[in-house]
């Protein structure tokens, strides 16, 4: 509170509007993990303004949408980011033991992904070029003929 700029944030109406919806989430939160990410993101909206109200509050949301194991999943994913990581590595970083491909777990993994993924978190890695578009690929042609055969 020793910055006016922090402290004008604080008594704004905006953020006042960001503590209201966390107090919501708050309470509503299953584990203390939980409960610091509320905290974290309390605290960077107060004293950064590196983004929108609008993306905190998607966040905030986030919380309540998606459970512990989502986030972790997102960690590993983002401290991965520069090179790719597959399910299985992903699944091998939680520190989870091999499991057959029809097993329950691998489902609720699979599940977990499509959550992620249908919900805009993640997303297939693609090429990009240096301003971040993404590389078209030229499409494989393969000659006549070469298909299976019926």
């Amino acid at each position: 509170m020793h910055n006016e700029e922090t402290t004008r944030r604080i008594e704004s109406k905006e953020y006042q509007s960001l503590l209201k919806k966390t107090f919501r989430e708050w309470s509503g939160a299953e584990s203390e993990d939980k409960r610091a990410y509320i905290r974290n993101i309390l605290a960077n909206a107060a004293a950064t303004t590196m983004t929108s109200d609008e993306v905190v509050r998607l966040f905030i949301d986030w919380l309540g949408l998606y459970s512990e194991l989502h986030f972790k999943v997102i960690a590993i994913i983002y401290q991965n980011q520069s090179s790719g990581i597959s399910r299985g590595a992903v699944w091998t970083e939680l520190g989870k033991q091999e499991v057959p491909e029809n097993s329950a777990d691998a489902d609720l993994f699979k599940l977990l992904f499509r959550d992620l993924s249908t919900g805009g978190v993640i997303r297939q890695h693609r090429d990009v070029d240096y301003q971040g578009n993404f590389i078209t690929r030229t499409p494989q042609r393969r000659p006549k003929g070469s298909g299976p055969n019926h």
